[in-house]
């Protein structure tokens, strides 16, 4: 996992001192072998987007409570069918932004 923004970077770890919720689902983002295991609702509920994001996932960061959610990109080697990523090829990818709630936009 790569982060696209020091600051952001350092507001999940502030986060995460904060909050057992958010600890938990960093060490398990981190320990996570590709896009599969980031999908159980535990670990990040990982699902892709559309519009603005397309191309992009996003995954649960805090509680249902407090809905931010980490928007990443794939990166490294992931393959695409057509134009959707194959999601086991999924291992590497990068933090873009927090956002709290993109489905306003």
């Amino acid at each position: 996992m790569e982060w696209s923004n020091e600051e952001d970077r350092q507001v999940v770890m502030k986060l995460a001192k904060k909050s057992t919720i958010t600890a938990r689902r960093m060490n398990r983002i981190a320990a996570a072998e590709n896009f599969l295991d980031l999908q159980h609702p535990a670990i990040g509920r990982a699902h892709f987007l559309k519009g603005e994001y397309a191309g992009y996932f996003a995954l649960d960061l805090e509680s249902k409570t407090r809905p931010s959610r980490l928007i990443c990109k794939p990166t490294g080697k992931a393959e695409k069918r057509g134009d959707q990523y194959i999601k086991e090829s999924i291992t590497e990818f990068e933090v873009i932004k927090i956002e709290r709630d993109y489905h306003k936009k």
